[in-house]
């Protein structure tokens, strides 16, 4: 069965470590990544003419059936939905990967001199934590700590992409070997689900 190409939308609060992964899976992977307030302040856009380019832009991406990361406009339920819908449309598995750090310490990275990102007041970072709205439970949100290594948040990310890959009625009861297809190399994920009967 032909592997279904993900967006691996970024979720979570400034500093807890959302670029840091997104880079490190580009990376690895040779996968696009979209940086959508980086693009709307690079082409001097608002909101809806950056929403607007990035769809256009993904019509075309779409054609390769490669498995994207995008990060940013993924704060509230909202854009979350409106993202969900673009994705859906363009025959996308949308993952959100929802990254956790406790405040103090995303405060700290945030507020710190950082590579690639501005520097946050820590009235800036207070006023997007207070917007932050977190994924609800329906939302299948994968959750990573932003203080694992990356090894470890991957496993669990690809973890979550093999199951997306298979047949929503499956069970298995025994280890199952799914491939996920990400820009030209496919990764095998053994993953097992036990079924206890009560």
């Amino acid at each position: 069965m032909p592997s279904v190409p993900h967006a691996i939308i970024m979720v979570g609060i400034p500093g807890a470590g959302k670029s840091t992964f997104s880079l490190r899976f580009a990376d690895t992977f040779s996968t696009p990544l979209f940086n959508l307030p980086k693009l709307k302040a690079d082409m001097e856009l608002d909101a809806r003419q950056t929403a607007q380019f990035f769809e256009v832009v993904m019509q075309e991406v779409s054609k390769t059936g490669q498995t994207i990361v995008v990060e940013g406009f993924s704060d509230t339920k909202k854009e979350r939905e409106s993202l969900e819908k673009v994705f859906t449309r363009l025959k996308y598995k949308p993952l959100f990967v929802w990254v956790q750090t406790d405040t103090n310490e995303s405060l700290r990275r945030a507020t710190s001199a950082r590579m690639g990102d501005e520097r946050l007041s820590e009235s800036e970072f207070d006023d997007m934590v207070e917007a932050f709205e977190p994924p609800e439970m329906k939302e299948g949100a994968v959750v990573i700590s932003g203080r694992h290594a990356y090894p470890t948040q991957l496993k669990v990310v690809l973890k979550q992409m093999a199951l997306n890959a298979t047949r929503p009625k499956e069970k298995p009861s025994s280890p199952v070997n799914r491939q996920v297809r990400l820009r030209g190399r496919t990764v095998t994920v053994s993953t097992v689900k036990n079924i206890q009967k009560r």
